[in-house]
Order: C-alpha cells, then sequence, then structure tokens
C-alpha cells in the first residue's frame, strides 16, 4: 500500500500541500466488524495507556453501524469513554482507528498510522456521556482519511459554528493530551492529539501569537484542559 504522510507546521492556516491518502487500517481480505474477530495489538496499546490512568475501569464504547472496511464504512472503529474525577468530574474520549490497529499497512515502521489517536476531555454534567464529542471526532476523522492531511500539536479549526448545542465554543485547538504519554506498538509509536474547545476571541488570539501561548493561559486553571461547553470566556 501507498502511503504518504503530510507533516503541516503548528498554527498553519490550512494551506500546506495535500499528501496522497493514507488508509493504514483498511483491512485486506476479511472485514473486520470489531476488535474481537482478530488480534489488535495496537487496539491493546491504547487500552493500556488509559488503564495506566483509569485502571480496571470499563468504559463505554461507542461503534460505528458500519466499521472501516465496508462500503459506507466509517473511518473510525469506534470511541470508548471513561470518567475521570480530577481534577473536576469529565468525561475522557478517545478514538480507535487513526493508528493502525490489526496490522502494519503504512510504509512508515516507525509510526502507527496517522502518528496519534484524537482526545477529548468533556465537563460531565449528569450521568451518561454527551454524543456531541463523539459525533466530532468521528467527523474529524474523515476528514483526515478522505483528505490525507493530518492534524498536528498547535493545529487550529474553525467548523463554522458552535461544537456543541447552545455553547460560546466555536472553534478547536490541538495539543498533546497532557494527561497522557505516547503509546509504542509493533506498528510504530504514536501519541494522542487532545482536542480543545475555543472561544472565537481566543482563536483570534491564537492567530495573534500562537496556539500554545493561549493553551498555556487556559491551562492555568484548567491543567488538563477540559473542554466546558457552557464556558463563555
Amino acid at each position: 500500500m501507498e502511503s504518504t504522510r503530510a507533516h503541516p507546521q503548528p498554527d498553519s492556516a490550512g494551506d500546506e500541500k495535500q499528501p496522497k491518502k493514507q488508509t493504514p487500517n483498511e483491512p485486506a481480505g476479511k472485514k473486520v466488524k470489531n476488535k474481537n474477530e482478530r488480534d489488535a495489538p495496537g487496539w491493546d496499546a491504547i487500552d493500556a495507556a488509559f488503564a495506566k490512568v483509569y485502571g480496571d475501569q470499563k468504559p463505554i464504547h461507542v461503534a460505528p453501524q458500519l466499521p472501516p472496511g465496508l462500503e459506507g464504512g466509517a473511518s473510525l472503529y469506534g470511541v470508548s469513554i471513561y470518567l475521570s474525577e480530577k481534577p473536576a468530574r469529565h468525561w475522557h474520549y478517545v478514538t480507535y482507528g487513526m493508528t493502525e490497529l490489526f496490522k502494519k499497512e503504512s510504509d512508515d515502521p516507525a509510526t502507527s498510522g496517522w502518528g496519534f489517536e484524537f482526545t477529548v476531555r468533556v465537563a460531565a454534567v449528569g450521568d451518561e456521556p454527551p454524543s456531541w464529542p463523539t459525533n466530532l471526532l468521528m467527523k474529524l476523522a474523515d476528514y483526515v482519511f478522505r483528505s490525507g492531511r493530518p492534524f498536528a500539536s498547535g493545529h487550529r479549526v474553525n467548523p463554522g459554528s458552535a461544537i456543541a448545542p447552545s455553547s460560546s465554543l466555536n472553534a478547536i485547538a490541538f495539543t498533546k493530551d497532557p494527561g497522557l504519554g505516547g503509546i509504542a506498538t509493533p506498528f510504530g509509536s504514536a501519541h494522542f492529539l487532545q482536542l480543545v474547545g475555543i472561544t472565537t476571541d481566543e482563536l483570534a488570539r491564537m492567530k495573534e501569537s500562537s496556539t500554545d501561548i493561549v493553551l498555556k493561559e487556559l491551562s492555568k486553571n484548567n491543567n488538563l484542559l477540559i473542554t466546558d461547553p457552557k464556558r463563555k470566556h
């Protein structure tokens, strides 16, 4: 399988050169419907990273109706959601499928798939995690696989509307998840790329300075950069 990985610069405006599309998790032959149908060392590596933080907590797992490899299938095999009580109660979402979960498909032996899985931390209200973060993660994954243009720490996205219902957060910034390290798999290494919901004003400030500078300011009172859709500033 031919693949070319892009290396866009932090704070890019989205005009980096478009590489050839990479599909690192496209199964060959058998259509994979879920993890249990075959060995998944890449999947296990993600589980192990979260087990270091959450112990034996059983996450909620949301899988698409049609998995990757089927006609019309999703880009991801699913999203798992953990409940954290520290430093404030929040849901911690992680994707499965941006990295290579089942076998090596890309031609870069040092990096698994796109080199990251998405995460997002969302303030918990009630006992059930909201669905909008899962939908957002799925859309971002679809964009990467369709366009061949991966995100990186320091990047920003302006979707043109609120990221959550009735929210003042209208854009997204990306940074490495501050509560997780990298992972090593038989298919290469990867890290966790966290989405952070930001306001229009914060987006403007990031353009004037940098994504990292504004996120550091936000982290002073929110060290894990938890996204609270009710936040106004």
